[in-house]
């Protein structure tokens, strides 16, 4: 029972890192309260079922156009919403709850387009799953945690490695002192969403294919658990992020271990109160002045 918990719960703390990598990011690098990202992880969802079911194309094709449209998507809301916003000074709370706004509406138009009702996203047969020791973990498991791992790998070298990995940290870090030097700050910005949205694209195909099921509202959890997990990581901090939601996930699981699954949210929500209150930096966040 032990190994079964820490597996599930790491598959699942999996799928939390990568929506709360690209969810801290774009807050990191914009400041935005970037709510819509919920509804942008649910449109991947559905470009991928155009791509995988509606066209037929391969996996390993569908998968990178859906992370390309949902990155253009992911472009297209600052272009539209966001910065328009930013140049007349609005504040963050606007900002945020345009974002909040923008998340229904992108709900909503799924709903019509699509109707309301769950589609079936299944890929051939169903899969038994690999026995490990006392424990069963199916093939999608497998390559979500792997996904994951390689998705962490490719943002840390990104950041370190590369000159507009460091532009967005700088940017992050200062974004007046960045705009002062002569960086493009519209292009970080655009380069920032586009990457962000691209990440909630992989969670979102892969969690799609495990349960085999998408919905319009799909997102909300997301970004909630988004939340949850930038908060107990570290707000800011976009590799505490991964931590927060690795976290999470075990704790979702082996939270249930003695207690009826029912007390599942309310356990997530007794950690973060706990960390809000004794740890608000979080995990790995320093305190600002």
């Amino acid at each position: 029972m032990f190994l079964q918990l820490a597996i599930n719960g790491l598959v699942l703390g999996s799928v939390y890192a990568i929506i709360a990598l690209g969810f801290s990011l774009i807050y990191g690098a914009t400041r935005i309260f970037h709510f819509a990202h919920g509804g942008v992880y649910a449109c991947s969802a559905y470009i991928a079922y155009l791509f995988l079911i509606s066209l037929d194309f391969p996996l390993w094709l569908a998968i990178p156009a859906a992370m390309f449209f949902t990155a253009l998507l992911g472009v297209f809301l600052d272009w539209i919403v966001y910065e328009p916003l930013i140049q007349l000074n609005a504040s963050p709370l606007v900002l945020m709850i345009s974002s909040l706004g923008l998340f229904i509406v992108l709900e909503n138009v799924l709903a019509l387009i699509f109707g309301s009702d769950p589609l079936v996203m299944r890929l051939g047969d169903v899969k038994p799953g690999i026995r490990v020791g006392t424990a069963y973990v199916t093939p999608s498991q497998i390559q979500i945690v792997l996904s994951t791992v390689f998705m962490s790998g490719i943002l840390l070298f990104f950041f370190k490695k590369t000159r507009m990995g460091v532009s967005v940290r700088a940017l992050a870090s200062n974004p007046d002192l960045a705009e002062s030097l002569g960086m493009d700050v519209k292009k970080i910005r655009y380069i920032t969403f586009a990457v962000g949205s691209a990440l909630a694209a992989v969670a979102s195909i892969l969690v799609s294919i495990d349960i085999s099921t998408i919905d319009p509202v799909m997102g909300f959890n997301a970004i909630l658990m988004a939340t949850f997990a930038i908060i107990v990581g570290g707000v800011g901090n976009i590799p505490a992020a991964a931590g927060g939601g690795f976290l999470l996930g075990l704790a979702q699981h082996f939270g249930i271990w003695k207690v009826s699954s029912e007390w599942e949210m309310a356990i997530l929500f007794l950690i973060l109160f706990i960390f809000i209150i004794f740890r608000p930096t979080g995990l790995l966040g320093k305190a600002g002045r």
